[in-house]
C-alpha cells in the first residue's frame, strides 16, 4: 500500500498560471497526477479549510482521502507542527504496517516542511520525502516530482 501524506496550502487545488492567468493544478493535484497512492491524507490548519475541502473534492472520486484537521492556531510553530505530525504518523504507521510511506513538501508553510524534514531523515517516520516542482522550472533535466 502507497500511502501520502501532504498539507494543504493557498495554492491547492488551483493557482493561477503565469501563462494568461488560466487556473493550473496545485501542488496536491500536480503530484496525483505524476504518481498513484491508495490513500491519501489531507492535512488540515484553519487557514486552509477550505482549500482542503475544494481539494478532497477535486481527489474523491480518484483516490481514498483521509482529511485530518489539526488545530494549529499558528502554522509556524515548530513545537505545535512536530507534536501533530508525530501523532498523526504514529498512527498511520500503527494502521497501515509495511506500507510505503510518502511526505509531500510542496504545501504548508517552511515550518511544516522542516518538521517533515526532521521526521523522515531522523528515521522517526519512515517515508519518502517528495517535492513539486513548479511547472515554470521543470526542464528535461528537472522533473515535476
Amino acid at each position: 500500500m502507497r500511502i501520502l501524506l501532504t498539507f494543504t496550502g493557498f495554492h491547492d487545488p488551483y493557482s493561477k498560471g503565469l501563462v494568461g492567468e488560466d487556473e493550473q493544478p496545485g501542488p496536491v493535484l500536480s503530484l496525483l497526477q505524476a504518481r498513484t497512492f491508495d490513500l491519501v491524507y489531507l492535512l488540515s490548519t484553519p487557514n486552509t479549510e477550505r482549500n482542503t475541502a475544494a481539494t478532497a473534492a477535486a481527489l474523491k472520486e480518484r483516490v481514498e482521502l483521509k482529511v485530518v484537521a489539526l488545530p494549529l492556531q499558528d502554522p509556524t510553530d515548530y513545537a505545535a507542527i512536530l507534536k501533530h505530525l508525530r501523532s498523526i504518523t504514529g498512527t498511520v504507521v500503527e494502521e497501515f504496517p509495511g506500507a510505503e510511506y510518502f511526505i509531500s513538501v510542496a504545501s504548508g508553510t517552511p515550518q511544516m516542511h522542516a518538521c517533515w524534514v526532521l521526521l523522515a531523515t531522523s528515521g522517526e517516520f519512515p517515508a519518502r520525502i517528495l517535492h513539486i516542482r513548479p511547472p515554470r522550472f521543470v526542464t528535461a533535466d528537472r522533473d515535476l516530482v
